[in-house]
């Protein structure tokens, strides 16, 4: 055992081990341990569980560090000159706009340093701003390009309240939002010829002034603690306030269906506490503590109790709701002392605390409560299960709160869904039924998806192939979330409810519909106004109308629910926060609708979205807090930009269609705040304005509603684009190796997609559905449905609705296509022979191959000479390819050298269009006479290895020569016949039997007929012993040559053979060190690409084997039964190479394979 020495010597754990050059990589069904090891188990080389923490390093102690994954990325040459032009484009630009090389820098340095010296339109407390706000007569002229952003969304901004306090918000937040709005508003309103005809503060431009800016009282002090909090009311009082607020926020006194959607406590039970803390003066604040739960609940119910009016007219004085928080907060004292002995009655309290806050507009102060409370129930378990169903509710509140507060800061949340291990609310007695509230925990894991996820805050999913996630996969667990609720928790066909509580849970799910469609709703913004201002033609937003339908139709509902809750609470005298948020952010996307849509819209529809604006407007103006104020003047501003910018883009279609578009970029004739620095923007013939819109607008997702197989981008975790197929067919379909089997792949070709600068690669493959397959599909998120079609119904017209190159694909798994039915049908069938063929050895199956070949080529139209090369070069590929691969080498050896005399026979004849019969002849002729020189290779070999043991081993004719080898190779087979029939040395040969089908049993019944045969072997009295195959290193003792065949030698040496090999020569090296290892080969067996996987074939083989022991029934239910056939001999242990050209080293073999490489390659690579 080694321990870690001192600190000096132990190897950081930032640093790893190098890694290990003789891995082979694993599938990753087939792997035993994780693909990544943490950086501790790295170093220390033991199996590492993957988790985070592993079990290694939390059972040690230690930090457990994963290595930051690195991706590399190919981009195209013609992209990346592309690029450079544009770099240095940029910089004569800076140069002649900036001539004072000080200055130059001096913004470069800026804009390198700080985030926000990125953006297009640097905030109001950018360092910056005053460098632009001072230099913007040298920046005239000057293109404002918004880079592309590092990850994968833009990573959200720094903003400022009133009191410059500096605050992150993430992307999911509405303020995010609407700075990127008045980004995209600021830089196209310069374009615009009309003027605006009403004034500043009405035409919408004070909003543009706001960008940076957010609106919040947690820079405010709250109000004086005095040393002991205010009295509780009577009894009589406090009831009636209780069971006000158990009817606002939690389950409307028993009289709402669902049970509400939160739980904050018994609202219904009054403190047993006589006194008060304000009448015992000298009192332990502690004896009172389990009040401060009563002066939340008071705090909010006053609030809710208080109307816009009423709160403006009380502003500058404290309010009687901020004296009971107080009073709160001083009882349920110090969350981060934890000497106080904490219970999940201060979680409660912590939670009304945060509801407060959340309702005064304190939302940084409501984060840090819900984080002391969710910290309070992790110390005392709450989250592992530890606690009662009351218990349980608060935590599933605090979680609500949790999730709630993440969406709406765009932050990360507190706890991670795989650390809770408590039960989801249920029904109890005395309680609110638990639908509800379970329902609002579902539909907030959701929420914690979109944020971490979709919006890529805190992801716990990979990107799949560089992609950002699609918003598709949040819409339909929403979809799902919804289709399963409890009939009581549905709406009404009319899309309404009586339950303030479900009307709230539906506004919320509308809210996060429309939150994870947004990005994707800005971006049709932008391309809709690049594409109207521009006059120039490119993609519509057809295809994401689905889409921006579902966002738009989701702002509607939350509106109608809005109407609907301002009804069923009339006594209510303002909106919850919730309602708010809910509202702006629909209204937002209605203000919006006009921006995306190309359809005429009737007078009554165009009047009912007024209304449904208004509405939205209004229910801002009508909260307690000044951010119901500025949310209403921020969207009427925004709907004033908005109306003047559809007024200029109709005016300049109307230029347009009257010829005059060219001159529609007239000055600026708008009226901008002082204080706003306007991005310029250069325009011209050249387009730029609509490029640089365009570059803004994020990544699009993949066409909707198509027939298509199952795809996916192979990951750097994948070991193959094979291991991809499985991966990705697991996942969309839930199937797996023990319901299908590979039938074919294809031949990978790549194309250039223009619109996204990229090229593609696809890699075809076909899989077989064993019986009863079918009944285990089970279709994911990404695919409404599927169905089965015949291979020949698919076509590329637009009639099949399949998505692009679906039948190119096809075409190189199916190849009826090309090759016709009769053709196609000899291949698929030769093949099959080649699959199922599990005794004879790689040149035999090649010489199969060929036969095969010659069957197919006759069979090929042949009345257009290039379509049937064509033909005639991709069957020799799936000959190679489909056959068996781990054994292809000399079947690749033998359909190029077939090619090769096509070739020469098809240069050679005349260029007419088709092939006549006599030139078909000819080729099948050649390639016959090709068949037949093959098998001159196997005499060779065996007269080369006959006179190696004569020159390496000098014995006398009388002394026998002990040969050890395994499996029944036709060359091995070959060349010891020979010695035999000569009877020139007595042999000794040991065979091992080769399990699973004895093919050593096989071999050695070969040779004792020739022995028997032969009567000179009676005096040389050669020998055969058969071995098991676990008693190699008996039959290797005193073995003066191990002789291996080989299925496939790899450009390196490395060698291919039956299972057993390796053991087999590392047993002969430990027992006869002088040893020679001898393989015997043509060098057709090299393969100059990378080797397939190992080849795993039926277990039924082996299983046949025991049955004759044990019985039909072997009892091995649930055990894995694995019959790898090939294993891989290094090179480093082989001592001679014989072949056709006698005794050859490892530098030969590269060489062969450097030929057979190209050969390849101008045979194929063009396919």
């Amino acid at each position: 055992m080694q321990l870690d020495s001192g600190s000096d010597s132990r190897r950081p754990s930032s640093q790893r081990l190098p890694v290990n050059p003789r891995r082979h990589k694993v599938a990753p069904e087939h792997r035993k341990r994780v693909a990544t090891a943490c950086n501790s188990c790295n170093v220390r080389r033991v199996k590492c569980s993957g988790g985070t923490p592993c079990s290694q390093c939390s059972a040690s102690n230690r930090e457990c560090i994963y290595p930051v994954p690195l991706e590399k990325v190919n981009v195209p040459r013609a992209e990346l000159e592309e690029l450079r032009k544009k770099v240095e484009l940029y910089e004569r630009a800076l140069q002649e706009a900036i001539p004072d090389p000080s200055r130059r820098q001096e913004l470069i340095n800026l804009a390198s340093a700080t985030p926000e010296g990125l953006s297009p339109s640097p905030s109001a407390f950018s360092p910056s701003q005053s460098l632009l706000s001072e230099g913007s007569s040298h920046l005239q002229g000057v293109p404002s390009v918004k880079p592309e952003p590092e990850d994968e969304q833009t990573p959200g901004h720094l903003v400022q309240d009133l009191s410059d306090t500096v605050g992150y918000l993430g992307e999911t937040s509405g303020a995010t939002f609407l700075d990127h709005l008045k980004e995209l508003l600021g830089a196209v309103l310069p374009l615009t010829q009309v003027e605006p005809q009403l004034s500043q503060g009405q035409d919408g431009s004070a909003l543009l002034s706001s960008l940076g800016r957010y609106y919040t009282a947690d820079s405010r002090p709250l109000v004086d603690r005095d040393s002991k909090p205010i009295s509780l009311p009577s009894s009589e009082d406090l009831a009636a306030l209780l069971s006000k607020l158990r009817y606002l926020i939690q389950d409307g006194n028993g009289e709402w269906p669902s049970g509400g959607i939160y739980w904050f406590g018994e609202l219904d039970i009054l403190p047993t506490q006589a006194a008060s803390p304000s009448s015992a003066p000298e009192a332990d604040m502690n004896e009172f503590r389990h009040l401060a739960f009563y002066h939340a609940a008071l705090a909010n119910i006053i609030r809710a109790g208080t109307s816009s009016k009423e709160a403006l007219n009380s502003a500058s004085t404290p309010s009687l709701s901020e004296a009971y928080f107080a009073g709160a907060a001083i009882l349920v004292g110090n969350p981060l002392d934890v000497t106080r002995c904490c219970t999940i009655g201060d979680v409660a309290t912590l939670c009304l605390m945060s509801a407060y806050l959340i309702e005064m507009n304190r939302r940084d102060a409501a984060y840090m409560h819900v984080a002391a409370a969710m910290h309070i129930c992790i110390m005392l378990g709450i989250h592992r299960g530890v606690a009662d169903e009351r218990g349980k509710r608060v935590f599933w509140t605090v979680y609500i709160l949790d999730r709630w507060l993440s969406c709406l800061m765009g932050r990360p949340h507190i706890i991670m869904d795989g650390a809770i291990r408590i039960q989801l609310p249920a029904d109890a007695p005395s309680m609110p039924p638990a639908a509800g509230l379970r329902a609002h925990v579902e539909l907030s894991r959701i929420s914690g998806y979109v944020v971490c996820n979709t919006y890529r805050i805190a992801p716990w999913e990979a990107v799949r192939g560089g992609m950002p996630t699609q918003p598709d996969k949040a819409i339909w667990m929403l979809q799902q979330w919804q289709l399963t609720l409890p009939p009581h928790l549905q709406l009404s066909p009319d899309g309404l409810s009586n339950d303030p509580a479900c009307c709230l849970l539906h506004m919320r799910y509308n809210m996060l519909l429309i939150l994870a469609i947004r990005p994707l709703f800005l971006g049709a913004v932008k391309r809709s106004i690049a594409k109207r201002l521009m006059v120039r033609t490119t993609e519509t937003n057809m295809m994401y109308s689905e889409h921006l339908t579902l966002c738009i139709t989701a702002a509607r509902r939350n509106i109608r629910l809005g109407r609907q809750l301002a009804a069923l609470n009339l006594s209510r005298k303002s909106p919850l926060h919730a309602e708010q948020h809910y509202s702006f952010n629909a209204t937002v996307c209605l203000i919006l609708e006009d921006l995306i849509s190309d359809e005429e819209v009737s007078e009554e529809e165009r009047e009912a979205r007024s209304n449904d604006i208004m509405f939205g407007v209004q229910l801002e103006e009508d909260g307690i807090t000044n951010f119901g104020q500025a949310s209403s003047n921020s969207l009427r501003h925004l709907w004033a930009l908005a109306r003047r910018l559809m007024d200029s883009m109709v005016q300049n279609q109307e230029l347009n269609n009257a010829g005059l578009a060219g001159q529609r970029f007239a000055p600026p004739m708008m009226t901008t705040p002082t204080d706003y620095s306007m991005p310029v923007l250069q325009t011209g013939e050249d387009h730029a304005l609509y490029d640089e819109l365009v570059a803004w607008v994020d990544d699009e997702w993949p066409p909707m509603h198509k027939y298509a197989p199952i795809s996916g981008g192979v990951e750097v975790s994948d070991a193959s684009p094979l291991a991809t197929a499985w991966r990705e067919l697991h996942e969309e379909t839930t199937l797996t190796s023990s319901s299908l089997r590979l039938f074919r792949q294809g031949k990978p070709y790549s194309f250039t997609d223009p619109s996204v600068g990229r090229i593609w690669t696809i890699n075809p493959f076909a899989f077989i559905l064993k019986p009863a397959g079918e009944e285990k599909i089970t279709i994911d998120w990404e695919h409404e449905g599927y169905k089965w079609f015949d291979p020949d119904e698919v076509t590329d017209d637009e009639s099949f609705q399949g998505v692009p190159r679906l039948k190119e694909s096809l075409r190189r798994v199916w190849f009826d296509i090309d090759l016709g039915k009769d053709a196609g049908g000899v291949l698929a069938a030769g093949l099959k022979t080649l699959q199922e063929d599990h005794e004879s050895g790689a040149r035999q199956l090649a010489s199969t191959a060929l036969d095969i070949y010659l069957d197919v080529i006759p069979r090929i139209d042949t009345s257009n000479r290039d379509t049937w090369w064509k033909n005639i070069q991709f069957t020799a590929w799936h000959l190679w390819k489909n056959g068996r691969e781990s054994m292809g080498a000399p079947i690749l050896s033998v359909v190029l050298s077939s090619l090769s005399l096509i070739e020469q026979h098809l240069q050679s004849s005349s260029t007419q269009s088709s092939l006549s019969k006599e030139l078909l002849d000819e080729i099948c002729a050649a390639i016959k006479n090709l068949a037949q020189q093959r098998h001159q290779s196997a005499s060779k070999i065996a007269t080369a290895f006959s006179s190696f043991l004569d020159e390496t081993f000098p014995f006398p004719p009388t002394k026998s020569l002990k040969i050890v080898t395994l499996s029944s190779s036709s060359t091995i087979t070959a060349s010891i016949s020979l010695i035999l029939e000569s009877a020139s040395r007595p042999l000794d040969i040991h065979i091992l039997e080769s399990r699973p089908l004895f093919e050593g049993v096989s071999a050695a019944r070969r040779f004792s007929s020739l022995i028997q045969t032969n009567h000179n072997n009676s005096e040389n009295k050669s020998s055969i012993t058969i071995h098991t195959d676990a008693s190699s290193a008996l039959a290797s003792k005193d073995a003066h040559v191990l002789l291996l065949g080989a299925d496939l030698i790899d450009k390196a040496g490395n060698v291919s053979n039956k299972t057993g090999s390796l053991p087999a020569v590392l047993a002969a090296k430990h027992v006869s060190p002088d040893i020679k290892v001898v393989v015997l080969s043509e060098k057709e067996k090299v393969l100059p690409f990378d080797p397939p996987g190992h080849e795993e074939n039926d277990s039924e083989e082996l299983i046949r084997g025991w049955k004759g022991t044990l019985g039909p029934d072997v009892g091995l239910q649930g055990v894995s039964v694995t019959n790898v056939y090939f294993e891989w001999v290094p090179a480093r242990l082989v001592d001679v190479y014989l072949t056709e050209d006698g005794v050859e080293g490892t530098e030969h073999v590269e060489a062969w394979a450097r030929e057979v490489q190209q050969k390849a390659g101008r045979f194929f690579d063009h396919l």
